[in-house]
């Protein structure tokens, strides 16, 4: 009978050890899930900041494009009219010409320093699309970690 009793004794241990290690990696399932939640929950918030930075960047870039086609058109514009104005002026006065010779140089220069500005420009978007890339790759990576804690 004491036989019996401490083997029932002992299986009532048993059973609440099995409970508690069951409640212990129940726990530790469900911290595990958080933590791969909020793994998911930030690589997701950094997904849409890298979107959002992407294209803000972009229309950045759309208006500097804008800008830069507006001075390349006005300096080309000036250009056209200096040249224009120039033939008339040796047609009319060859004292003249000199004056609209160095307007034409400075047109020149202008639509030059345009077209430095919009390489430059082009440059800075190409670098930052490259940053992106490399943004866009982490966030892949860090997606593919969490597939793989999963």
């Amino acid at each position: 009978a004491d036989a019996l009793e401490r083997a029932r004794a002992d299986a009532s241990a048993a059973r609440g050890e099995a409970a508690a290690a069951a409640l212990a990696l129940e726990r530790e399932v469900k911290t595990a899930e958080a933590s791969r939640k909020q793994r998911d929950d930030d690589a997701a918030a950094a997904a849409a900041a890298l979107h959002a930075k992407l294209a803000s960047t972009e229309a950045a870039a759309a208006e500097r494009e804008a800008a830069l086609a507006t001075r390349l058109e006005a300096a080309d514009d000036a250009l056209a009219l200096a040249a224009e104005e120039l033939e008339a002026s040796r047609l009319a006065d060859a004292g003249a010409t000199a004056s609209l010779e160095a307007r034409v140089v400075k047109a020149e220069a202008a639509l030059r320093e345009g077209a430095e500005g919009s390489n430059a420009a082009a440059t800075r978007i190409e670098e930052r699309e490259a940053a992106l890339f490399k943004a866009e790759r982490r966030v892949d990576a860090l997606s593919a970690d969490r597939a793989a804690l999963a």
